[in-house]
């Protein structure tokens, strides 16, 4: 992009513009109710054995509810492309986050040892998962 009188003027009236708003300071809302959870990646094991970490299936089953039913027919490509996702059918993935999986468990090589990272969506204040029975 060839540069100009017009151009760098304008770019600097609006850098000059962005100098002087003022500054807001910005907090966590943090509540009475609210808490953090603590994973000890020592203990988490992935559930190793089960079909799938209990985490997930507790997550599934507790936000079951809240698990997204559009139309077909309300699906639209996302422009400009011409295409759409569409994970209706694919409710059983429990590997990656989806639209109906909001955590699962990585499994990690680091220097020969295997670690299990839940990963979470991170959106819910009342996780239905805080008590997982291997991490008590």
């Amino acid at each position: 992009m060839k540069i100009n009188r017009r151009r760098f003027l304008t770019g600097s009236a609006a850098a000059g513009a962005l100098t002087f708003l003022p500054s807001v300071r910005v907090e966590a809302a943090i509540r009475s109710d609210s808490y953090a959870t603590l994973i000890d990646l020592v203990k988490c094991d992935g559930c190793a054995g089960k079909d799938q970490p209990l985490c997930v299936t507790s997550c599934r089953q507790g936000r079951q509810s809240e698990f997204p039913d559009p139309p077909k027919s309300q699906l639209r490509d996302y422009w400009p492309q011409k295409k759409h996702e569409d994970w209706s059918d694919k409710r059983d993935i429990t590997n990656r986050f989806t639209p109906y999986n909001w955590i699962f468990v990585q499994q990690v090589e680091i220097e020969g040892n295997t670690i299990s990272l839940p990963r979470r969506c991170m959106h819910c204040d009342s996780p239905p998962w805080p008590n997982c029975a291997r991490l008590e």
